[in-house]
């Protein structure tokens, strides 16, 4: 799991790059998922649409300045 921060800006959007390499899979997995997953760790994405499931944990600092 990746811990990361950012501020947030109110009305602004925030959009990141995807520089992962990430992924995984397992002996019961087929081998066109496998090869893709090795593909997708070597950062060598195939051309095409990708959705991307992501969560996001939000901790509020509340100070003077945010108030």
């Amino acid at each position: 799991m990746f811990l990361l921060s950012t501020t947030l800006l109110k009305g602004e959007l925030l959009r990141k790059e995807y520089t992962g390499g990430a992924g995984g899979y397992g002996s019961q997995d087929n081998k066109e998922y496998v090869d893709f997953m090795k593909q997708i760790i070597k950062k060598e994405f195939r051309s095409g649409n990708y959705v991307v499931n992501g969560v996001a944990d939000f901790f509020i600092l509340i100070n003077e300045e945010t108030k």
